[in-house]
Parts: structure tokens; C-alpha cells; sequence
């Protein structure tokens, strides 16, 4: 084998490695571009379950402690809710996981965009929350009264789950058992 290269062992030429560099570029790319989309989407999909478990959570803290309370307390306004509660009130669970009792107030907020109650963070991805006092009539329709008047409240929960969607308001009424009870009985 004096130098002469056999026609079944020659190697790639410059030109057939650059044109294989170039197409594994081009794939090593556009894997590259379909696993940062796949990314970008699971993070927004992440950030749209929380904010959705965060209005899920809102709305069940909140229709379950209003409806054991008895009264919208003192500080009640259209950025605060305070619930007090009957002196008779037993096995019921705060928002914190304490027992409530009578003397117990809890009070709903938002703060930096977390819902918070009774200064304790409880959901995360709440922008802000409004509170309006009320009551359903008997024609099922929502009438806005004081807050010392109000059986009811409308609670509407702000979310912005990512800077690539608008901001969305869930709103939902909660209504004190208690209240309504006792204007039946009264």
C-alpha cells in the first residue's frame, strides 16, 4: 500500500463535513427552539394552576369562615373583611388552623399580590381583593347595604397568573348561615 487509497476507504471531503456540520446545526437548533417553547409553556401552565388553586383556596376559606360567622366587624370595608363570630361557635377551624371561638375575629386582605388572613399568607398570585356588603333578596338579586346591615358579602378575587395574560376577577357571594337564621327566626 504504497500511498494509493482504495476507493472503498476514502474518507468525507471538506465539503461533505461542512454541509453535515451545517444540518446538525440546524437540527441541534430547532431542538433547541422546541425545548424553550415547551419550557416557556410548562412555566406558564405552572404559574395558571397556582393562580387557579389560589382562587380555589380564596373562595373556600372564605365562604366557609363567612358562613360560621355571625357579623361583618368593625374594620370591615371595601379592602378588609373582619368576620366575628357567635359565642357559641365550636369545632370550626381558622384559616390558620386554629380553633375559632367567640372572642376570634378573622380578618381577609391582600398584600404584594398574596391573600392574606389574620396577617398570615395563605395563597400566593392574589393581586387584590374587593369586598362589597349586601344581601340577596328574595328575587335572588344582590342589593348593596352597610356593612353592619349585610347577611352577604361579594367577595372579587384579582389574578394575573402571567405578564403574557390580562388580569381576570373571579367573583363569588358569601353568605352568614347564622344572620340568616336568626332574621328567619326574629
Amino acid at each position: 500500500m504504497n500511498g494509493v487509497v482504495r476507493r472503498d476507504q476514502r474518507g468525507f471531503t471538506l465539503i461533505e463535513l461542512m454541509i453535515g456540520m451545517l444540518l446538525g446545526l440546524i437540527i441541534l437548533g430547532g431542538v433547541l427552539t422546541i425545548y424553550s417553547s415547551v419550557h416557556h409553556t410548562s412555566l406558564i401552565k405552572q404559574r395558571l394552576d397556582s393562580a387557579q388553586e389560589a382562587v380555589r383556596y380564596g373562595h373556600y376559606t372564605i365562604s366557609r369562615l363567612v358562613h360560621n360567622a355571625d357579623e361583618f366587624a368593625n374594620g370591615s370595608d371595601a379592602d378588609t373583611l373582619v368576620l366575628g363570630y357567635p359565642s357559641s361557635i365550636s369545632n370550626v377551624d381558622g384559616c390558620t388552623g386554629g380553633a375559632i371561638s367567640g372572642t376570634t375575629s378573622t380578618a381577609f386582605s391582600t398584600l404584594n399580590g398574596r391573600l392574606r388572613c389574620d396577617g398570615n399568607d395563605i395563597a400566593l398570585g392574589v393581586d387584590d381583593i374587593d369586598f362589597e356588603y349586601g344581601i340577596v333578596n328574595d328575587s335572588g338579586n344582590w342589593q348593596i347595604t352597610a356593612a353592619a346591615d349585610a347577611t352577604s358579602v361579594k367577595v372579587t378575587l384579582t389574578i394575573q397568573p402571567h405578564e403574557d395574560f390580562a388580569e381576570r376577577d373571579v367573583t363569588f357571594i358569601a353568605t352568614m348561615r347564622n344572620a340568616i337564621l336568626a332574621k328567619d327566626n326574629g
